[in-house]
């Protein structure tokens, strides 16, 4: 999340126009994008970067949305997604699928008060 994030500030220092401020809810739902989707695709067995390539590519239009809200100019939108996923959605992505391996694992867990 803090690559997304460092990305939107830095096209806003580029431009130095205001992000709109429905941009930090939109990352927001792009990162629960990535989650949702490195939970539902991972088998545990894959590479954690496959994963996380599936999931980043399912979550493409999310993006999209946060370049529209950022100052981010249109005639660039289609270059920016022609570069999808950037380092940095790739970094986010592999992070959700490893903190979602993480919280599987059973001594991740609360343990039970019986036990």
């Amino acid at each position: 999340l803090q690559d997304v994030f460092s990305a939107c500030e830095k096209e806003v220092e580029r431009s130095r126009r205001q992000v709109n401020p429905d941009t930090l809810s939109l990352v927001e739902t792009f990162e629960k994008c990535l989650a949702e989707n490195a939970a539902r695709f991972d088998d545990r067995i894959s590479p954690a970067s496959e994963i996380a390539q599936a999931a980043a590519a399912e979550c493409q239009f999310k993006w999209l949305s946060i370049l529209k809200s950022s100052s981010t100019q249109p005639s660039e939108w289609n270059s920016r997604m022609d570069e999808y996923p950037s380092k940095a959605v790739r970094g986010a992505a592999l992070r959700a699928v490893l903190l979602n391996r993480r919280a599987a694992l059973p001594e991740s867990r609360p343990k039970s008060a019986g036990k």
